[in-house]
């Protein structure tokens, strides 16, 4: 006779994923009772569970051959098989174990296999089948609202996991899901409470809100995003253990980290950069990401290159420490992948936020974000927790080894304007997009011209409908996916205004723009965030082409595209002599030095 006790024993070990003693104490069982059902189901179940799927088949296989299987038998053999990729075996073996069992879990299974292999009618009837059985087993309508998200179904998807928040069970995973589901149609503030009422579960999970964030950036709500930024601050509880005594060496030494430093925004502002003020200084750069591409090594020849993304932010910040840098510098903020959370350590005396995040971090422990006159103007001091220091041109600079001036088309006469967002689809919004069809409505012989990879199919039909609503025709909207980079550079020979996104503006896109000499038609804003088109039209004495509000901005895209001369316009830019300082690494090292000086 079986001892109950000695079950507990193991299912308290199952538990607490103890997974070798629990194999081994069943495994003892079996061999005194070979023909136990339950125990062969639970030896299945924990070689399933630790990811011993080979030895699973194996198990599961022998059972199955002396006819002591299960529906759990056969649904443990068909997970093993899914996780070797042998899908069809699988297939069948699920099958096998429903014709002994209607099991939800099976169907569940089932439903992961068929998304696996991107068949989402099956997995969702699946789904579908294991909520009719079980109707409390939430990672059904969890799943299954993945699939009508896919299908862009979005009031059902939302239906499903309400139904599944009733169910008052695992709430932690229905908080995170419901949180993603307000971030993908992008409702932030919806987002960022099913994200805190999944911390106050799990405290330690807070990465989500970062994107929360993002889109407050992106929809230009400053008092949520300043307020959220105090609360993630204050959420991330961590103490300085570092002291900094008074270091005797000759050169200054400076960190800088990221995991975009390579063929990135980041990338390309720093490819120039970083070579100039090597000349001067000890470069550490800490490499969050796990690989290098061109602009990595060409970097990484004159710096200390320091792959870290493995380590955690504690094991990174006393590497930190031990390097002896004198200044700490993010280039990130609560961009995607960011290490935000390793300045809370406060790793190094002198911590700052530059090029990538041009928001406040809320952080206490950021000494300074260094800006311009226009992307942080010294008047919004107090909308920041950094002491705000401004670099006497741009907030930064993009490197000229990365264009190539070759591209650069002489600009045509035409009887229509062709004008360009490059901006990514989070940066669009619906008063933004309203502007634009009013501007085309004006022009009527005018085109929109998109060229972003991150446009989907579904983005395409959804901005294409906006625009025929408002009476402009399908054909007048043109989306590009460029295929490489250099394909992607020439496409902006074809625009005639580049079309700055509000609040959010667009940075490295301007830059771009204004190397191939095409206007930007940007509009101040009052969002103490990313002004970035304000900023860069002003180092280019472009201040036509700052719009001061919405009905402004309207009207100059209306008589900029009904100019006639237009073309002649883009050939001044060719002779702008403002434009060297958006390009010029040199001198922008040199006031970056300058900065290094004042700030130490």
């Amino acid at each position: 006779m079986l001892n109950r006790q000695i079950i507990e024993e193991i299912n308290s070990d199952i538990l607490n994923k103890n997974f070798c003693l629990s194999l081994n104490k069943l495994s003892q069982l079996i061999e005194i009772f070979p023909n136990h059902i339950k125990l062969l189901n639970m030896k299945s179940n924990v070689l399933v569970l630790s990811g011993k799927y080979d030895k699973a088949i194996v198990f599961c296989q022998k059972c199955i051959k002396k006819n002591f299987f299960s529906t759990i038998i056969y649904n443990n053999l068909a997970i093993s098989l899914k996780n070797t990729y042998d899908y069809k075996l699988a297939l069948n073996y699920f099958k096998k174990s429903l014709k002994l069992e209607k099991n939800h879990l099976t169907y569940f299974n089932l439903g992961n296999l068929y998304m696996e292999i991107f068949n989402y009618d099956e997995s969702l009837k699946n789904y579908m089948m294991a909520i009719n059985i079980n109707h409390r087993f939430a990672p059904s309508y969890i799943n299954a609202s993945k699939i009508l998200v896919k299908n862009n179904k979005y009031i059902e998807a939302l239906k499903l996991l309400k139904k599944a928040l009733k169910l008052n069970v695992d709430k932690i995973l229905l908080f995170e899901t419901l949180g993603k589901f307000f971030l993908k149609v992008r409702r932030y503030f919806f987002a960022e409470i099913y994200f805190k009422k999944m911390l106050i579960l799990d405290p330690l999970n807070s990465e989500y809100l970062q994107a929360v964030l993002r889109g407050y950036c992106y929809n230009g709500e400053f008092q949520r995003y300043k307020n959220l930024t105090a609360f993630y601050s204050k959420n991330q509880k961590k103490i300085s253990s570092f002291n900094f005594p008074k270091l005797q060496k000759k050169k200054f030494n400076i960190g800088f980290i990221s995991p975009d430093i390579r063929q990135h925004p980041i990338g390309y502002f720093l490819k120039d950069f970083i070579p100039e003020i090597s000349k001067k200084l000890s470069i550490n750069i800490y490499s969050t990401s796990f690989y290098k591409d061109h602009i990595s090594s060409l970097i990484s020849d004159f710096t200390n290159w320091k792959l870290v993304g493995k380590k955690s932010n504690e094991e990174l910040a006393q590497q930190i420490f031990n390097d002896k840098n004198d200044m700490l510098i993010d280039l990130s903020g609560f961009a995607p992948k960011n290490r935000i959370e390793l300045y809370k350590f406060k790793p190094c005396r002198l911590q700052a936020s530059w090029a990538g995040w041009l928001a406040s971090t809320g952080l206490k422990e950021m000494d300074y974000i260094i800006g311009d006159e226009i992307a942080s103007p010294i008047k919004d001091q107090h909308n920041f927790t950094e002491k705000i220091y401004n670099l006497p041109n741009s907030w930064c600079v993009y490197s000229k080894s990365e264009l190539n001036k070759n591209l650069v088309d002489q600009p045509q006469k035409r009887d229509y304007v062709i004008f360009g967002c490059v901006q990514r689809p989070e940066k669009l919004n619906i008063i933004l997009l309203n502007s634009w069809c009013e501007i085309m409505r004006f022009s009527q012989t005018s085109y929109l011209q998109f060229n972003n990879k991150h446009y989907s199919p579904y983005d395409e039909m959804i901005i294409k409908n906006f625009f025929e609503k408002r009476g402009i025709e399908k054909n007048r909207i043109i989306f590009n996916r460029c295929k490489n980079r250099k394909i992607y550079l020439e496409s902006f020979n074809e625009i005639d205004i580049y079309l700055d996104t509000f609040p959010y503006n667009g940075g490295t896109t301007s830059f771009e723009a204004s190397f191939f000499n095409i206007p930007i038609l940007t509009m101040k804003n009052e969002s103490h965030m990313f002004r970035c088109g304000e900023s860069i039209n002003s180092v280019l004495k472009c201040n036509d082409w700052i719009a001061n509000d919405i009905e402004d901005y309207i009207f100059k895209a209306k008589k900029f595209c009904n100019d006639k001369n237009l073309y002649l316009y883009k050939k001044s830019l060719r002779k702008n002599p403002n434009k060297q300082k958006l390009f010029d690494s040199k001198q922008f090292a040199s006031d970056f030095l300058k900065m290094l000086e004042d700030v130490t």
